[in-house]
């Protein structure tokens, strides 16, 4: 933080109020908003027409604005189902056809304690060989900062909460290691 200035409890309180505030006046705008959204959408759908070259897509037109209302779909792979086809198209001897029907993606997570396990995995290679197959494993992701979250309670209910949470944590037994 570059800010190097002291709060006082007041200035804080001040400062709070004044994002509370401003929470206040998003919610409203946001439900304004979708108020005139839902109006809108309502007047395309009961007026609109199918815009050119767009099946998904109903346009109602007005001296300086257009509005389009598209309808979109998602698809959901039931990946049993594909992987039964795959095997039937495998057995009558068509198995080309798959590829031509579906793409084949893998997703990976990297996993907690990822970097301490390769090491320790890889502790008794050559020097040269740790060095390669670290730089490889270092290049699989990408470590991005998010931005600081803010949240503003009032104190009491918070301090309410931290007291509940307390109470339940010295009720609960600790498990033994």
């Amino acid at each position: 933080m570059t800010d190097k200035k002291t709060y006082t409890p007041e200035e804080i309180d001040n400062l709070c109020i004044a994002y509370d505030n401003a929470c206040i006046a998003v919610e409203q705008a946001n439900q304004v908003r979708s108020a005139a959204k839902g109006e809108l959408l309502a007047a395309v759908q009961a007026q609109g027409y199918l815009a050119p070259h767009a099946e998904k897509t109903t346009r109602l037109e007005g001296v300086i604005y257009i509005a389009d209302s598209t309808v979109g779909s998602t698809i959901d792979i039931d990946e049993a189902t594909v992987k039964e086809l795959q095997a039937e198209l495998s057995r009558a001897k068509k198995p080309r056809i798959f590829g031509q029907l579906f793409q084949t993606k893998t997703s990976h997570t990297l996993l907690k304690g990822a970097a301490e396990i390769l090491a320790f995995a890889i502790g008794g290679m050559k020097q040269d060989a740790q060095t390669h197959l670290l730089g490889i494993f270092s290049r699989c992701f990408k470590v991005d900062s998010k931005a600081p979250s803010l949240s503003v309670t009032l104190a009491t209910v918070l301090r309410k909460k931290e007291e509940k949470a307390a109470a339940k944590a010295a009720r609960t037994p600790r498990a033994k290691k």
